[in-house]
């Protein structure tokens, strides 16, 4: 038995070789840049992530390599000409390096890994990030514009309407701020609301992709709902106002921009009462709206809504500008 055990042994060993080599590594995916996947609006700082994929047990990243570029046929033929990183040993995030980046810029890269063992995995697919306003220039002819008022909790509607030229739009980008708060629509569609709180050292904004909601050759409907409610609760009292700027790129090369400023309308919400007893005084945090649903008026966001009763709106001046600086 013994004997008849060792030669099934050795014929085992002559069955399965004595190392296997592993598969490469697939190729990443999730793409992020500052934990976001296609993100709009970036600064500067850029930090590039994303998801190993290895088929193998215990597998690890050994190395990366990463391309940017601004445009999609440089990426295919793997050139990049903001920024080629050439292998990098490790596992971490990639910090960007290399070319300047600049102000409403799409830029598109992609990675590749290595394993443990050195093998080295296919491309990613292509992802993009596009960058902010970088400076205070890039807000230029964007006015802070709000309505005079007193109330302790000031809701106000904007509105504004534009003819596009004709020519399609390939990409379109839009940034705005407001204290303490907004709703952001376009032609009808909600594009985002926000927070935006001002310090005295900086004022935030955020940023929209929105070219799949603007029609060319016709009329827009920008709306904004804002709420200003003072400070408190941790929140800086700030001044009321609402800059607004979309930078729109066509097809045929020309750019055009839509801009906060006096020609916009404004309006009190009348639903919303401005009484400032609607703060949560009980708990010492969060905050209480009064809606009178009988005075709501649904359609002030669309374009065939009738604003002509409406006032213009007071242009506090072109950015930057006291107390939003920064």
């Amino acid at each position: 038995m013994i004997a008849h055990a060792s030669r099934l042994l050795a014929v085992m060993l002559c069955v399965f070789p004595a190392s296997v080599r592993s598969a490469p590594p697939e190729a990443p995916s999730r793409l992020c840049v500052n934990d976001a996947v296609n993100p709009v609006g970036t600064g500067s700082d850029i930090t590039f992530g994303w998801w190993v994929n290895d088929p193998d047990p215990n597998e690890i990243q050994s190395a990366s390599r990463i391309l940017v570029a601004t445009s999609e046929s440089l990426l295919a033929k793997e050139q990049g000409d903001i920024w080629d990183s050439g292998k990098l040993t490790g596992r971490g995030r990639v910090v960007l390096g290399g070319g300047k980046l600049q102000s409403d810029t799409r830029y598109l890269w992609k990675v590749r890994t290595w394993d443990k063992d050195g093998t080295e995995g296919p491309w990613s697919e292509a992802s993009s990030f596009s960058v902010g306003l970088l400076e205070n220039s890039d807000w230029a002819r964007a006015s802070w514009i709000c309505r005079k008022s007193s109330d302790k909790d000031d809701y106000t509607y904007y509105r504004s309407k534009v003819t596009l030229p004709i020519s399609e739009v390939s990409r379109a980008s839009v940034f705005i701020s407001a204290t303490h708060q907004y709703a952001l629509h376009i032609n009808g569609a909600l594009v985002g609301k926000g927070q935006a709180y001002h310090h005295p050292q900086f004022q935030y904004y955020n940023s929209y992709d929105v070219t799949p909601l603007l029609k060319p050759g016709a009329q827009n409907q920008i709306a904004v709902f804002q709420h200003w409610f003072g400070g408190g609760q941790g929140r800086p009292t700030g001044e009321r106002g609402m800059i607004f700027k979309a930078i729109i790129h066509h097809a045929d090369g020309t750019r055009t921009e839509l801009v906060s400023d006096g020609s916009w309308k404004q309006s009190k919400v009348a639903a919303w009462s401005d009484k400032a007893e609607h703060r949560n005084r009980g708990e010492g945090v969060g905050f209480i709206e009064r809606i009178d649903a009988r005075l709501v008026t649904p359609d002030w966001l669309l374009a065939s809504f009738d604003d002509s009763s409406w006032q213009a709106a007071y242009m506090i001046g072109t950015h930057p500008i006291k107390p939003w600086m920064g």
